[in-house]
């Protein structure tokens, strides 16, 4: 069993974006861990634990899945799951109509395969720290805006160890192919 999730993985130039917002916007404090760029993803489809059995239905129905290449702005900073008990210190997505489109296809796959989607709206993010401990955040300067790229959609596994997650890539299609395995 293997907490799975399929997720976008930043371009080479939006993770180098990324990772100056983190060292240049965000404050030095031992109350923030910086999310390792390897582990720097946007989630589309958060699916829990699942067997290999259906691992492998997963990658089968996602086969067909493109990802045509596309570019989404950044909206701000999110304190997640709420500025009043933040764990997660994030930059909010446009949830423009081709990543809604994106979202949609591969909800259509999961749906076929008895998935059913959250009821909650996507909110497109990309987390960028981790808080230790219940310290409200203070007042962050705006972060730079630009477009994001994506270079991947992938399928991956989640494995909680005490440094964090840590991620495995069980699949993915790079932007502007047609399917791909890893």
């Amino acid at each position: 069993m293997a907490r799975v999730f399929f997720a976008l993985q930043p371009d080479p130039p939006s993770l180098a974006g990324l990772r100056r917002i983190q060292q240049d916007a965000l404050p030095r404090s031992a109350a923030l861990r910086l999310v390792s760029p390897r582990s720097i993803h946007l989630t589309l489809a958060f699916l829990g634990e699942r067997s290999e059995d259906d691992i492998a239905a997963l990658i089968d129905a996602a086969s067909p899945i493109t990802l045509a290449p596309m570019t989404q702005p950044i909206t701000g900073w999110l304190w997640l799951p709420s500025v009043e008990r933040p764990r997660v210190l994030a930059l909010g997505v446009a949830a423009d109509a081709a990543l809604e489109s994106l979202a949609e296809q591969l909800w259509h796959v999961l749906d076929q395969l008895g998935l059913r989607r959250p009821e909650r709206a996507l909110l497109p993010h990309v987390s960028l720290a981790r808080m230790r401990g219940n310290i409200v955040p203070g007042t962050l300067e705006s972060p730079p805006i630009f477009d994001l790229g994506w270079a991947a959609l992938g399928l991956f596994a989640s494995r909680l160890t005490p440094a964090g997650p840590r991620y495995q890539a069980l699949w993915s299609v790079a932007s502007g192919q047609s399917s791909g395995q890893t």
